[in-house]
């Protein structure tokens, strides 16, 4: 005799893998999917469709460099075409007068395509000015603008000329100049180091995109792509900035966002300094110049170490006194002093000579002159063994009488070395601002070593000063080939490596006291991937990319503890080529994790710790996500990959929760019309129309044009779509009844709670998704469209056909829509 088994479900932890399905035992099961697409998971409970992007800008391409010769430069007020091309080289002009004071002017010899001229270390003398420093092309006729005029300083720093937007298809001339207007502030001579010229070419470039905040409520997003950051405010563009960061390293560039700068770091790239110059349309970056870098032992042959000096002052010491000198930790035997200074000195020599761990060969010179007082021996280490290192200051005291001393370091030893970066021996794979100080790890020549600058000087390693505020250098003994990758400032500093995570259990950094290290027992983070937090928990990619992993302090383990926070959903993490979190927001009350994918497909996190909700779902659109952010307002930005007959593009996108589409942009029309041009973005693909509260669509778009069935005016919105999908768990009856499973199941009745949705289809026993009304007939209005009024109600569907082994429900649309389903419940016959 057939029963029903009546099943229901809210769905709050999301998509699980394949591999938990069968564990019947655990409380998530029928709180969750077995798959779905394109929609969020709610921490109330159930889950909505994702929402669509607007479509805001393109991004470049790979760039190309246009080779310059001495030939084709000409620099009429001072320097030679040599120096132009020699980045090492300083030219300095003669006083800038006149509205074209031409710093170089360079002939290509034939037409080529330009879209960047980059000058570096270009500054004033005296004063600079704004839109002072000038690129120009030649039509034939007359000089045209490069791109905007950029703002002159009496600092250094490297700049950017772009021919336009991203997509902009560049001047191409056969001659080019810089100059400065100096009929303005601007004076004085001019200093710069070299040019150069670049084109975007055909491949495409990696690209990634992040926020930028340097005050309150400016709200920036930078899209880095192969040696370039283009500046965006509100998806507008406003201008480009060099970037040393070839497509090769973009992804493990970290960065570091302070007030007008961010600080770039990778171990190929000596670090940056991407610098705002008071306006969103001028931006530098140049090399962080850093002082008194320290050096390390690389096992050469150096002679740059530098002899330790000290100096004896004493004071009424008589002839025939005595005196002893101890040096670190070691006394002389007694010293006995005569008039004869030089004869003293030797003395010294020879007592200093006698002590353990002194080598022959010291430099003992009395400084007294003409009897004075007090009597002043300077006693440099020389001689192999004492030269070139750091000695202890020595003490001395009188044996018989009543003369002091005094004794201070003229000159600190130190063993000669190569800085711990350069560009022979690389540099720091990550920095942060940490207590003032600038927090540096990931060394390429010393991967396992962090330093800190002077407190309160970020670019001052001065580990000399005698302070606790002077810089330091440790290595971190993690006991294996552990190459740090990032920092991290929370309960306590966490650096994470390759393999292990470790942390500092001193609460201030200070020169004057050890650090003391502990280590989790966390597996590594996986390079080129930032790291995120949410409920003091921070969340990482573990080495591998197939983990997203959960970090927290636990008081019983008195450790840093690393949870998988991906083991019920493991299959949805498939090498992430990036990581965000935005904050709670709107309907989505709780911070929410997106996870763009090798593949092209994202995942999204619904985390909320503290009511244990962890949902993930998975994304698809139209292309590839590539990468993503969320700004300071909540409101996300991504880079996608689209294809348009055939050709690739990356567009910078825009999420916004209500709308339906990707990619989607706006058109104005006129009159009424049932063809559309100008779509080229969507050329070989289907699109959608929105037109008020109505839908147009499935359309081929062929060669940037569509043909619709009927007529749009106004204002439409056109974009691509891919629909959610919610498919719950398989139903077994053996466990929902306690009796003998059956082999074949009917979904005979289905009823789907639903908040303020438009659009609904379900599709059971393994048949065909069909549409479902979600008004009465006396409810529905003729000239209204099908978004006009979301509907909260439930609604209950009956009387379906067919079997299915499974018993699966799957909750979609047939056209775009609103989607929020707050739980679904169903009847089983089997």
């Amino acid at each position: 005799m057939t029963k029903l088994t009546t099943v229901q479900a809210a769905h709050t932890y999301g998509v699980l893998d394949p591999l938990t399905q069968e564990r019947r035992d655990t409380k998530f099961l029928q709180s969750a999917l077995s798959g779905a697409e394109n929609i969020i998971i709610l921490p109330q409970g159930g889950y909505s469709d994702r929402g669509g992007t607007w479509d805001r800008a393109g991004a470049r391409r790979q760039l190309e460099d246009i080779a310059l010769s001495e030939g084709m430069c000409t620099l009429p007020n001072g320097g030679t075409a040599a120096d132009l091309l020699n980045p090492d080289t300083e030219i300095t002009t003669s006083a800038a007068a006149g509205a074209r004071f031409v710093l170089f002017e360079v002939d290509l010899g034939a037409a080529e395509t330009v879209h960047f001229i980059d000058i570096g270390g270009v500054h004033a003398e005296t004063s600079g000015a704004d839109a002072a420093l000038i690129a120009e092309w030649w039509d034939g006729a007359v000089w045209q603008p490069f791109g905007n005029a950029l703002k002159l300083t009496i600092e250094a720093e490297t700049r950017r000329f772009a021919s336009g937007a991203p997509g902009h298809s560049g001047h191409a001339a056969q001659m080019f100049r810089v100059c400065v207007d100096a009929t303005g502030d601007a004076a004085g001579a001019i200093t710069f180091t070299h040019a150069a010229f670049r084109a975007e070419g055909a491949a495409l470039s990696l690209g990634l995109v992040r926020r930028f905040t340097p005050e309150q409520g400016q709200r920036h997003q930078l899209v880095f792509t192969d040696r370039n950051i283009d500046v965006f405010v509100a998806g507008v563009w406003q201008t480009a900035i060099p970037y040393p960061a070839g497509e090769d390293i973009l992804h493990q560039v970290q960065m570091e966002p302070r007030f007008d700068s961010i600080l770039a770091f990778h171990q190929e790239m000596a670090p940056q300094r991407i610098f705002r110059m008071g306006s969103s349309t001028e931006w530098s970056c140049s090399n962080i110049l850093f002082e008194n870098v320290p050096l390390v032992d690389f096992g050469g042959v150096y002679t740059n170490g530098v002899t330790e000096v000290q100096e004896v002052s004493a004071y009424d010491l008589i002839d025939g006194g005595s005196f002893d000198l101890t040096l670190e930790g070691n006394t002389t035997t007694s010293i006995t002093v005569s008039d004869d200074g030089p004869a003293n000195a030797l003395l010294i020599k020879a007592a200093l000579e006698d002590l353990p761990g002194v080598a022959p060969g010291l430099t003992v010179t009395n400084l007294t002159t003409g009897g004075s007082n007090p009597e002043r021996y300077k006693i440099q280490f020389t001689g192999e063994g004492n030269a070139n290192r750091d000695w202890l200051q020595m003490g001395a005291s009188p044996l018989d009488n009543k003369a002091y001393f005094r004794v201070k370091t003229v000159t600190k030893g130190r063993p000669g070395g190569e800085p711990i970066m350069s560009e022979e021996r690389g540099w720091p794979a990550v920095g942060r601002i940490v207590q003032q100080r600038l927090v540096m790890t990931g060394f390429k020549s010393r991967p396992n070593h962090f330093m800190a600058s002077v407190t309160g000087e970020p670019f001052n390693i001065d580990t000399e000063l005698d302070a606790s505020r002077a810089a330091l250098v440790y290595e971190i003994e993690a006991g294996e080939a552990n190459v740090m990758r990032d920092i991290v400032n929370g309960r306590t500093l966490l650096f994470f490596g390759s393999e292990k995570i470790a942390y500092l259990k001193n609460l201030v950094l200070s020169a004057t006291e050890v650090p003391e290290f502990g280590f989790s027992d966390a597996p590594g983070i996986a390079p080129g991937l930032p790291t995120t937090s949410s409920d003091n928990g921070i969340f990482y990619v573990q080495e591998g990319g197939d983990t997203l992993r959960l970090l927290s302090y636990t008081e019983l383990e008195q450790n840093f503890v690393g949870e998988n926070a991906s083991v019920l959903s493991a299959h949805l993490i498939k090498q992430p080529t990036d990581l965000a979190r935005r904050r709670a927001y709107g309907k989505v009350d709780a911070d929410m994790m997106l996870m763009p994918m090798e593949d092209g497909t994202l995942t999204s996190l619904t985390v909320m710790r503290t009511q244990e909700v962890s949902g993930f779902a998975p994304w698809e659109t139209d292309g590839k996500f590539l990468s993503v952010m969320s700004d300071t307002d909540r409101s996300i930005w991504m880079l996608c990959r689209r294809t348009s007959a055939g050709q690739d593009s990356i567009r910078l996108e825009e999420h916004d929760p209500v709308l339906f589409l990707d990619e989607a942009e706006q058109i104005v029309l006129g009159a009424p019309t049932n063809s559309l041009s100008g779509l080229d973005r969507y050329s070989g693909r289907s699109i959608w129309i929105q037109e008020g509260d109505n839908l147009h669509g499935p359309f081929e778009v062929t060669a940037g044009e569509a043909t619709l069935q009927d007529p749009v005016a106004g204002t439409i919105i056109v974009g691509t779509w891919r629909p959610p999908v919610a498919d719950d768990m398989d139903v077994m009856l053996e466990t929902e009844t306690g009796r003998r499973e059956a082999r074949l199941k009917r979904v005979s009745r289905l009823v789907v709670s639903l908040y303020e949705t438009t659009s609904l289809a379900i599709a059971v026993n393994d048949a065909p998704a069909f549409n479902v009304p979600l008004r009465s007939n006396a409810d529905t209005i003729m000239d209204e469209g099908p978004i006009a009024r979301p509907v909260t109600a439930r609604i209950e569907v009956e009387g379906m056909h067919g079997f299915s082994r499974h018993g699966r429900s799957r909750i979609t649309q047939l056209f775009p829509g609103r989607l929020t389903v707050r739980s679904v419940q169903k009847d089983i016959a089997g």
